[in-house]
């Protein structure tokens, strides 16, 4: 093995521990709320909303470099339908959640395309 091959080897060892495999758990506003991001950084979740009209919702998007996540929440109906499909349902808008590995997570959403301006009160 030459220079470039060890070099090119420490630099795919590099990448891949900078991905961050792992499992979140919070309490939402929404009720319980599971996230799970995989080695490439795609984020899935759910969370079951505990009051109200009890609908259960999933999470797709991507983890951040900067402790953040951020992509869609799905749901199977709303009192608020968007005018297309997302993910199989047209009941769906952006989420952000930051400082989700730190104690004091925060985030927001919106609908559809909105951009997130709710206030998600997210805690451990």
């Amino acid at each position: 093995m030459n220079l470039s091959h060890i070099a090119l080897a420490g630099v795919l060892v590099l990448a891949a521990a900078s991905a961050r495999a792992d499992d979140l758990y919070f309490h939402s506003s929404d009720g319980p709320m599971e996230i799970h991001i995989d080695q490439s950084g795609r984020v899935h979740g759910r969370y079951q909303q505990e009051s109200g009209a009890q609908r259960p919702g999933r999470l797709v998007g991507t983890a951040g470099g900067n402790g953040s996540l951020e992509g869609l929440w799905l749901q199977p109906e709303s009192d608020h339908p968007c005018g297309y499909p997302r993910e199989g349902s047209y009941t769906w808008g952006r989420f952000t959640i930051g400082n989700a590995w730190g104690a004091y997570p925060y985030g927001s959403w919106g609908y559809c395309d909105e951009i997130p301006n709710r206030n998600w009160q997210i805690r451990r």
